[in-house]
C-alpha cells in the first residue's frame, strides 16, 4: 500500500510542469505480473472494467468496479474449446454488446477451424453463454503447402462491429472450397445475436480466387472489400477490388468492381462508416514491389496506401486521394535528424468525434532470416520506428501532420494495421521460431482522442525522453528500463510527459502492456496493464487515465 500511495504521489506532481492539465490517475491494487498469453481490459457502460487473461488454465476474469476495486474474480473453462491449445488460438474479437462482454475464439478442432462466441456477464465474469457459430471444413490433404507455398490465405474468421451500435457481423473464409462463391460466407447478427442474414459470398465475373480484405458494419447493413483474381493456369490474370454490400435480411450481395485496382493482390485495409459526412472510407495498403538482401536477409517492400471515400447507397467511389503523409513528413524532416523520407504505413484510421479523420502511420522494416539450405525460418525481427500523425478533412485532404521518434526492435514480424487488430481486442499466440516474442505486446505504441486533445503512448527509455528530437534514440529490445510515456498533439507541436510520473531513480519504472490497453470514448478514459519495477521486484497494476 505505501509503495502505491507514492506512486500516486509521483502521479500527482510530475506532470503538472508539462501539461496544464494532467491525466486523473486511478490505480488497483498490485498483483502478480501474468504469465505467458492473452491479457486484455475491457471498458464497460455499467462502469466496470473486466481484465481478461487466458492461459493453458482457461481465461480468468477479474471484474474491477467503479471504484477500482475488485468485485468478482472468475476462471472461464468449457468442454467445447480447450483452454490448452493456448498457442493455436485466436482471439477474433472483444467487444460490450447489449450489457454484455463477448468474446470470439478462433481453435482448430479435429483440422476444423471453429469459431466460439462467449457471453460474459460484466458485472460477475460469469460466463452466460458459450456457442460454435461457425465452423469451416477440415484441411485436407496438401493445404500446409498450399499456404506456406502457393500464397493461399489459411482458412479462419473475422468479426466487425458496428461502433455506434450492437451490430456486428461475421465472415468465414474458406480458402480452399471447391467453388470460388463458397469461399466468403457472411453473417449478420443484431444485438440480442439474432441472425438476420447468412449468406454466401458469390462473388461476380470468372474470378476463381478471393481475398477477404476488410469489412464496415452498421444495424442496416454490411459493406465488404474483397479481391477477385485468376492466375495464367486458371483463367487469365484478370483481377479487381470487389465492393459488396448486402442489407439485414437480405440474400444476396450487390457489387461494383473498382477499374483502376488491376494487381492489387496483396493488399490489406480496414473500412469504416463515417456518420458525418455519410460515407464508408476504406484505407488500403498494396504491396507493389520488394528487393531482398541475400547476405543480411533484408527485404524492402515498397506500397501504395490509398483513402478511397464510398457512397454506401451505389457503391461508387466518390474520389481516391493517395495517403502521403506530406505534413507529417515535413515534421518528421524539420524536427528529426533522419536522412531518408519519412516511409510509415498505416496502423489506424481514427473517425474523430468531429468525423475529421486521423491517420496514424509507423515506420516498419521487417527481416527473415532462413537457412540456406533448407529455407526454414530462423528468425524473424520487425524495426518498429518513428509514428506519423496525419489530420484529413472529409476531402481526403491533409491539413495537419505530426511526427514522434522512436527506435524499437521486436522478435517476430508486426505487420501494418497491428495498432487497429488491437483496439478491437483481436490476438493470435506467436511462437517466433526458437524463441517467444515476448516482449512484443509491449512495443509499438496507443493512442487517445478526445474532444480537444490526442495522444501518443509508448514505452521508452529515460535516455531517450531526455535527448532532442535531433539526437540518434536508443533501441528498444528490453522492456525492464522503460517507462510510458505520453506525448500530446497541440497547435502543430508535440509535447512530452511520463504518463506514470517521472521515475524516482534508475531502479524504479513503470512501463504498460500496451496490447492490453482499452480506451473508452465516452469518458475519454485509458484503461491498462502496467508493470512496476522496483529494483529486481516486479508488480503489476490496472491503471486508468482519463484525459482532457
Amino acid at each position: 500500500m505505501r509503495k502505491a500511495l507514492l506512486l500516486i504521489g509521483l502521479l500527482a506532481v510530475s506532470a503538472v510542469t508539462v501539461y496544464a492539465q494532467s491525466p486523473k490517475i486511478e490505480i488497483s491494487a498490485p498483483f502478480d505480473e501474468p504469465d505467458d498469453g492473452w491479457n486484455k481490459l475491457l471498458q464497460v457502460k455499467n462502469g466496470n472494467t473486466l481484465f481478461f487473461h487466458f492461459s493453458k488454465k482457461g481465461i480468468a476474469v477479474v471484474v474491477y468496479d467503479k471504484s477500482r476495486k475488485i468485485a468478482s474474480e472468475q476462471t472461464i473453462t468449457s468442454e467445447l474449446w480447450e483452454a490448452r491449445k493456448l498457442k493455436g488460438s485466436t482471439i477474433n474479437g472483444l467487444y460490450e454488446i447489449n450489457g454484455e462482454a463477448v468474446l470470439f475464439l478462433t481453435q482448430i478442432v479435429d483440422r476444423s477451424v471453429t469459431l466460439y462466441r462467449l457471453r460474459i456477464n460484466t458485472s460477475t465474469g460469469t460466463l452466460i453463454e458459450e456457442k460454435v457459430i461457425s465452423s469451416i471444413e477440415q484441411y485436407k490433404a496438401g493445404a500446409r503447402w498450399a499456404m506456406i507455398y502457393g500464397g493461399v490465405d489459411p482458412n479462419g474468421f473475422y468479426v466487425e462491429k458496428d461502433p455506434l451500435s450492437d451490430a456486428y457481423a461475421v465472415v468465414s473464409v474458406n480458402s480452399f472450397a471447391h467453388e470460388s462463391s463458397e469461399r466468403i460466407k457472411l453473417s449478420l447478427y443484431n444485438g440480442t445475436h439474432q441472425e438476420l442474414s447468412k449468406l454466401f459470398y458469390g462473388a461476380p465475373g470468372s474470378f476463381k480466387y478471393i481475398k477477404f480484405i476488410s469489412m464496415a458494419v452498421n444495424d442496416k447493413e454490411a459493406i465488404l472489400c474483397a479481391y477477385g483474381f485468376n492466375t495464367e493456369a486458371s483463367g487469365g490474370k484478370d483481377s479487381k477490388i470487389i465492393l459488396s454490400r448486402v442489407k439485414n435480411g437480405e440474400s444476396a450481395f450487390e457489387h461494383q468492381l473498382l477499374d483502376f485496382t488491376d494487381d492489387f493482390r496483396a493488399t490489406t485495409g480496414i473500412m469504416q462508416f463515417n456518420p458525418g459526412s455519410h460515407m464508408v472510407q476504406l484505407l488500403t495498403l498494396t504491396l507493389t514491389s520488394s528487393k531482398s538482401q541475400f547476405f543480411t536477409g533484408k527485404t524492402t517492400s515498397y506500397y501504395l496506401p490509398l483513402l478511397s471515400y464510398i457512397d454506401p447507397e451505389t457503391l461508387s467511389i466518390a474520389f481516391t486521394k493517395p495517403v502521403l503523409c506530406e505534413k507529417a513528413g515535413e515534421y518528421i524532416a524539420t524536427h528529426f535528424n533522419n536522412k531518408e523520407a519519412y516511409s510509415g504505413v498505416p496502423q489506424n484510421m481514427v473517425i474523430n468525434k468531429d468525423y475529421s479523420t486521423t491517420i496514424i502511420t509507423e515506420e516498419l522494416t521487417q527481416k527473415t532470416l532462413t537457412d540456406s539450405r533448407t529455407g526454414a525460418v530462423m528468425s524473424q525481427q520487425t524495426a518498429l520506428g518513428n509514428i506519423g500523425i496525419s489530420e484529413m478533412d472529409n476531402a481526403g485532404v491533409e491539413k495537419e501532420g505530426y511526427g514522434i521518434t522512436k527506435s524499437q526492435l521486436s522478435n517476430g514480424l508486426i505487420a501494418s494495421f497491428n495498432q487497429a487488430e488491437k483496439t478491437k481486442g483481436i490476438w493470435t499466440y506467436q511462437q517466433v521460431a526458437m524463441m517467444q516474442a515476448k516482449n512484443n505486446h509491449f512495443l509499438s505504441f496507443d493512442y487517445v482522442s478526445t474532444e480537444k486533445n490526442k495522444y501518443i503512448l509508448f514505452n521508452d527509455v529515460t535516455e531517450n525522453f531526455e535527448k532532442s528530437d535531433k539526437e540518434k534514440k536508443k533501441t528498444i529490445i528490453g522492456i525492464s528500463d522503460c517507462n510510458t510515456l505520453c506525448y500530446k498533439l497541440v497547435d502543430n507541436k508535440v509535447e512530452k510527459a511520463y504518463l506514470f510520473g517521472k521515475p524516482k531513480d534508475d531502479d524504479h519504472n513503470m512501463f504498460c502492456y500496451i496490447q492490453s490497453s482499452n480506451y473508452m470514448k465516452e469518458t475519454n478514459t485509458y484503461a491498462t496493464l502496467a508493470v512496476e519495477r522496483n529494483r529486481r521486484d516486479k508488480q503489476s497494476r490496472i491503471i486508468w487515465a482519463t484525459f482532457e
